[in-house]
């Protein structure tokens, strides 16, 4: 049995035995310093650890069940939403993989789901990764716009990457982009890094677009990006993914 085979049975029989569960990384808004959105993201609970489905993520879509995933990790979070957020003002962020991108399936089920539960759109948004993997770019931006109409929110992850972001930046109508941690991580080390952050800061304003810094790891980074205009920081130093919400006591 191959390692590949061994991970698709092991990622089915987690499934089977509900052990899919959705956690939550807060993002702080660097104006008000307030706290209201959260990225969500999909653990693997294994006694009493969780672990990370990123070894798992390939296996997934090559073999078309990473909406499957998704979907799991999307009920379950709008569920725990139902019960802490009875005023509905709390905003999740969901991961769309490249696969997804190229299969418009996933955001009618999502949107169904979303429906179901009673969740305003505009509460919600897919993130967009690997962008560079879209097999037909202006065909899904045709889907974004169709969602956007329904008021759903979309941010482009990882920007910087490639020399493609700038042009998807032009396409995409994107109301959020998150600027790659590679280029946070060590902003208070290389100051290229701090100009290059500048600038795409600079360029996300001229579009009408907010900015998200990930990989905050210390009070330096923080202050640093909060300096440069940069609307919301996530990361290590805000808070840690967690399995349920933390009230903004807890945090930093």
């Amino acid at each position: 049995m191959d390692d590949d085979y061994r991970k698709l049975i092991y990622l089915k029989e987690a499934i089977k035995e509900d052990k899919l569960v959705p956690f939550f990384q807060p993002l702080i808004d660097n104006r008000t310093k307030e706290i209201i959105k959260y990225e969500v993201l999909m653990r693997i609970k294994e006694g009493d650890d969780y672990l990370s489905p990123y070894p798992f993520i390939l296996i997934a879509e090559k073999n078309n069940i990473i909406d499957e995933l998704d979907l799991i990790i999307l009920e379950k979070a709008l569920l725990y939403k139902n019960k802490i957020d009875k005023t509905d003002k709390l905003i999740f962020s969901f991961n769309l993989s490249a696969k997804v991108t190229n299969n418009a399936d996933y955001l009618y089920k999502a949107n169904s789901i979303i429906d179901k539960y009673g969740i305003k759109h505009e509460n919600i948004i897919f993130e967009i990764t690997e962008t560079e993997n879209i097999e037909n770019l202006n065909e899904f931006i045709s889907i974004i716009e169709e969602f956007k109409s329904k008021n759903y929110k979309f941010s482009i992850d990882d920007f910087g990457v490639g020399f493609s972001s700038i042009e998807y930046l032009k396409k995409v109508p994107a109301d959020y982009l998150k600027i790659d941690g590679s280029f946070i991580k060590d902003i208070n080390e290389k100051e290229e890094n701090l100009y290059l952050v500048n600038s795409i800061v600079n360029m996300a304003k001229a579009f009408n677009i907010e900015t998200v810094a990930e990989f905050v790891e210390n009070k330096e980074i923080l202050r640093i990006v909060e300096s440069l205009g940069v609307d919301y920081a996530q990361g290590y130093y805000i808070s840690k993914p967690c399995d349920k919400i933390l009230h903004k006591s807890n945090i930093l």
